[in-house]
């Protein structure tokens, strides 16, 4: 076997070892701002109340709507529902169940109200001009 062959390039090394100390504070930077943005939307959203069932909301306020989902575009929803006689519960601020998270409860009116389990912007439309 060659002498040469287990010589390592000081250049190579230091490249190498600084790639990889990139690589891992990268992937620090990643996991770091994952669980800011999961405190972050703890403290907006909270902790998911009778309504919504199983704890904190997964799911931002985009389409289509689903069990897990939290914000403005929900609470539109629920009003709606409310509107067409759905019983969502006693959580948010007025104790009806309109309280932005979609939970067992809205996920329930919403298939009675649209024989399916999401909603997207297209459905609430529809339920809009029922």
């Amino acid at each position: 076997m060659n002498k040469d062959t287990f010589k390592i390039n000081n250049k190579a090394l230091w490249i190498g070892g600084g790639i990889l100390l990139l690589a891992g504070i990268g992937a620090g930077v990643v996991l770091y701002m994952k669980k800011k943005k999961t405190k972050e939307l703890k403290a907006k959203y909270g902790q998911a109340g009778s309504s919504s069932g199983s704890g904190f909301c997964k799911y931002g306020d985009s389409y289509p709507l689903k069990h897990g989902s939290c914000g403005n575009n929900v609470t539109a929803l629920q009003k709606k529902l409310k509107a067409l006689g759905a019983s969502l519960g006693s959580s948010g601020t007025n104790k009806d169940g309109v309280d932005g998270k979609y939970g067992d409860k809205t996920q329930s009116a919403v298939k009675k109200h649209l024989g399916k389990l999401t909603a997207s912007l297209t459905d609430i439309q529809q339920l809009n001009k029922g």
